[in-house]
């Protein structure tokens, strides 16, 4: 779905201070963020906030939540216009980007299941032709974006992740006062399915992160400075580290961003502000 123009103009005041700390601080790592609610979740802090609060960075935030991957990063798209021309002009270290989840659980997951027949499993529900499709497109996404980092900026790291095992429990994400509902997204499709969401719905959770972690894996293996941080099973299942089915709460967040993300950035960039 197109995005509203408002968006392109929004970003320019952080653009300017963006410009102005990459001059004004040349030594300090340039960073890129792009994706989505993992990186803009709106009712507490998330990967992101906590990366940029682990020392003093240039870095610019594009993130939105509720993007996917395969709008963000399709052929001729705004997003991937602003990505390449930050790339082509300025001297970026590192691109952090979170996308995937939505493609296959925000408004997806009905088409990838079809209604489970009594007696059968949960893996008969699952229209492979449909997921593979998507998954493909993940994937086309993620290379467009490193072919257009190889083309303008080919020093520069690309980081992904693949997500923690989405909880199906109904659980709404819920802001101050009740405001701001949103979800669930996964539970009432897997009832209206069939699925168990308490059993078998786990399992889909599962089998879904899992091929998107295999997919994204796979992409690094043939490509340089492109890594994926696996959270898969970094969270327990407890309300103290989730807010709702998809989204971790702030405990959560920063648990992945200090235990997963901080590790692999220090690695890359030694001394650049992840010790």
């Amino acid at each position: 779905m197109p995005k509203p123009v408002k968006r392109v103009s929004e970003v320019r005041p952080r653009q300017a201070v963006f410009a102005a700390s990459i001059k004004q601080f040349p030594k300090r790592l340039v960073i890129l963020t792009e994706g989505d609610s993992w990186f803009s979740y709106p009712l507490n802090a998330n990967i992101a906030d906590y990366i940029e609060m682990m020392s003093d960075f240039s870095i610019l935030r594009l993130e939105h939540n509720g993007d996917d991957a395969r709008d963000i990063l399709a052929t001729g798209s705004e997003q991937l216009k602003k990505l390449k021309y930050y790339l082509k002009n300025y001297p970026v270290d590192a691109l952090l980007m979170s996308a995937g989840g939505n493609d296959l659980i925000s408004g997806e997951l009905s088409k990838f299941l079809e209604k489970k027949v009594t007696g059968n499993t949960w893996q008969s529900s699952v229209k492979l032709a449909k997921l593979t499709a998507v998954l493909d497109d993940i994937v086309s996404a993620y290379a467009r974006l490193l072919d257009a980092r190889d083309a303008l900026r080919p020093n520069c790291v690309i980081v992904a992740h693949s997500y923690c095992y989405f909880q199906p429990n109904g659980r709404k994400a819920t802001g101050p006062f009740g405001l701001l509902k949103a979800g669930p997204w996964m539970r009432p499709v897997l009832v209206a399915k069939g699925i168990n969401p308490d059993t078998e719905g786990r399992e889909v959770s599962r089998y879904l992160v899992d091929e998107l972690h295999a997919r994204l894996t796979a992409l690094a293996a043939t490509r340089s400075r492109f890594h994926v941080v696996d959270m898969r099973a970094a969270l327990p299942d407890d309300n103290v580290h989730w807010a709702d089915e998809i989204h971790p709460s702030g405990t959560g967040f920063r648990k992945l961003a200090e235990n997963h993300w901080r590790p692999l950035l220090r690695a890359q960039f030694p001394g650049r502000g992840f010790e």
